[in-house]
């Protein structure tokens, strides 16, 4: 496979993740705050259970392992997710995602 299709196809995928993610965030009908706990928590709990199946009994010993940058990561991780579910409940979902897929051109120039 040649760069440009997996470029190709990891946008697609995105855009398929995305667009409905926007669309179950409006029709939750609860507030940004909880929202951002529900996604939170959900996808700790599956990401652990993921690195669980996956590493076993290492599993914990690489979670210390990250150290600080992987602490930063998170942390950057859970403002976007605030920010993105937020702004998803105070302006239509077409602004939202325009920004959102306009932003690897912005850091790119």
């Amino acid at each position: 496979m040649t760069p440009h299709i997996k470029g190709l196809l990891i946008t697609g995928g995105g855009v398929l993740i995305l667009t409905p993610d926007a669309l179950l965030i409006r029709i939750a009908g609860m507030s940004a705050m909880d929202q951002v706990f529900w996604r939170g928590g959900l996808n700790a709990l599956a990401i652990t259970l993921a690195c669980i199946l996956i590493w076993r009994s290492e599993t914990f010993a690489r979670f210390k392992a990250v150290g600080a940058p992987g602490i930063v990561m998170a942390l950057l991780y859970a403002f976007s997710s605030i920010c993105f579910v937020t702004a998803m409940t105070m302006t239509s979902a077409a602004n939202v995602l325009i920004v959102v897929a306009s932003s690897p051109l912005l850091s790119g120039l």
